[in-house]
């Protein structure tokens, strides 16, 4: 072996000594915070917060880790709270966080670089009452409360769907049919009278006044009043959320951040419950944001608004990435983006949504390699004058009368709208 191989070999190994001690300083570098694990019940609360606050001590100098170990963490007022932190990361490791009355169970408020993963979210007490369709006649419906539905009548007969610090009598409505959700009419406002009897209660009508419904359909009744968001984030910078479950919320809202990522999100009810709604609000709010905003491998189902809604002023401009997620039962627009740098819509399902799948303004857009089953004509509706690009995707409609519309765009100048598939005759733009 000359010489010259045997200090490259030398080099090699010295470089490699040299990597691996970068790494170990880097592991070393992050400090780990461990929440024990909370006992049956226990407001967990201070707990949680002690470790975000011991966090906060480093002062940023250091990456963070908060690691909770495995359960069930209840959250009561005043929620959790981040604020003025950097580089910190919240790790549920597969816990579980239940809220406890309309309270935002996390804030986070003029941060930088914090993930949020891993994590487990529900409410002990859902802001809505769920009534499951038994039977109908011509002057009655007779329904069965979902299990975490919970209720009192007055002197006079009236129905309250009560809660932890929450008590009405009516309130917004949809109806789900497990193939749409649609906003109706509230069935207790038309109610003549009811009376309950072995877990059912009989809704009473005036003659032909009878809701349209079936058995196993659900009424889903929303409280009235504003509840606070879930998650609430402002004034923050490279905010990522991974690998979180939301079996009930009031949303994600955000204002005024930059760069927002959110990944392997779900909005869906509790699997092996009798629940059907998984959200009392839009899911993702954003406003006034800019940077990126990117959603992928994001399954939303059962909202009560919009899934996804971006707006805010002229002046924050984001660019918005949406691919690789799935939207059903969702009442409203799917996506609703205004006040966009740049869109993309790739890669997408959208099935059964009575309303606009895609209402948009952007500068520019494209939307592609998306699949549309049964959704409401027009299926993408542009306003502005944007660059837009809708082409390589599947539109299949099952239910409709008449032509249906794919793109609905009054005042597009520029709009390409080439190689979409489709099983019926359609109208491909209507302006």
């Amino acid at each position: 072996m000359t010489i010259f191989a045997e200090n490259t070999i030398v080099m090699k190994k010295l470089l490699s000594i040299i990597i691996l001690a970068v790494l170990c300083m880097n592991v070393r570098a992050a400090v780990v915070i461990n929440v024990a694990a909370a006992s049956d019940k226990e407001d967990a609360t201070q707990r949680i917060q002690t470790a975000i606050d011991k966090a906060a001590a480093t002062g940023g100098k250091k990456s963070v880790i908060i690691r909770f170990s495995r359960g069930t963490y209840h959250i009561a007022s005043p929620g959790l709270r981040i604020g003025n932190m950097k580089n910190v990361t919240l790790d549920g490791n597969g816990a579980k966080l239940v809220t406890h009355g309309d309270i935002t169970a996390l804030q986070i408020d003029s941060c930088s670089d914090i993930t949020v993963k891993n994590f487990i979210v529900d409410a002990s007490d859902p802001a809505v009452a769920e009534l499951i369709v038994e039977a109908r006649n011509d002057s009655s419906i007779v329904v069965r409360p979902s299990s975490t539905t919970k209720f009192r009548r007055d002197a006079g007969g009236v129905l309250h769907w009560t809660g932890e610090k929450r008590d009405f009598t009516d309130g917004p409505a949809l109806l789900n049919d497990g193939i749409h959700a649609r906003r109706i009419p509230s069935p207790i406002a038309a109610s003549t009278g009811n009376y309950y009897s072995k877990g059912l209660i009989t809704l009473q009508y005036s003659p032909d006044n009878t809701p349209e419904c079936r058995a196993g359909n659900v009424f889903q009744l929303f409280c009235p009043s504003e509840n606070p968001a879930t998650v609430q984030i402002d004034g923050s910078n490279g905010i990522e959320f991974e690998n979180i479950k939301f079996h009930f919320s009031a949303g994600i809202v955000a204002r005024y951040c930059n760069g927002i990522e959110l990944k392997k999100i779900t909005s869906t009810p509790e699997g092996g419950t009798d629940r059907t709604c998984a959200g009392s609000a839009d899911f993702i709010h954003l406003t006034d944001c800019k940077g990126t905003i990117t959603i992928s491998e994001c399954d939303f189902n059962g909202t009560h608004g919009a899934a996804v809604n971006i707006g805010g002023t002229q002046h924050t401009l984001p660019a918005v990435e949406v691919n690789g997620c799935t939207f059903t039962l969702v009442p409203a627009q799917v996506l609703q983006l205004s006040a966009c740098r740049r869109a993309e819509i790739e890669n997408n399902t959208f099935l059964n949504i009575p309303a606009d799948a895609v209402s948009l303004s952007s500068d520019a857009a494209k939307i592609s390699g998306n699949t549309f089953i049964d959704c409401a004509s027009p299926v993408v509706c542009i306003e502005g004058e944007g660059d837009i690009n809708v082409s390589n995707n599947e539109f299949f409609f099952l239910n409709h009368t008449s032509t249906p519309v794919i793109i609905e765009a009054p005042a597009a100048t520029k709009l390409t709208a080439d190689n979409n598939i489709c099983n019926t005759e359609v109208k491909t733009v209507r302006q």
